[in-house]
């Protein structure tokens, strides 16, 4: 990873949160092509100083094209959180029994 920066070949990336059901919340990370896995980069950030709430599983990593911007160049957050939503997004359950349609007789 320290070769990626001394070359300045640096990934751009923003963090957000999403709804967890065991955690309440879970940390996703959108990111540009990485040149090592979001494996490596978690076990590394497990090694720093970081408190562990503040470090993303190596599964929360998302790699995108480019991280969502606004025309003034900032982070559009509300889009960065949409992306991670929508990744990260609940499975339906088994629709067959949602669609039961009870009526009073």
């Amino acid at each position: 990873m320290d070769e990626q920066r001394e070359a300045g070949q640096c990934a751009e990336a923003a963090v957000t949160a999403v709804p967890d059901e065991t955690k309440g919340e879970k940390l996703v990370v959108l990111h540009t092509p990485l040149s090592f896995t979001s494996k490596e980069l978690a076990e590394e950030l497990s090694t720093s100083r970081l408190p562990k709430l503040w470090i993303p599983r190596a599964d929360a990593f998302v790699e995108v094209s480019s991280v969502p911007k606004l025309g003034t160049g900032k982070l559009d957050l509300r889009a960065i959180k949409l992306v991670a939503e929508a990744h990260f997004a609940p499975k339906p359950a088994d629709t067959a029994h949602q669609n039961v349609n009870i009526s009073p007789t």
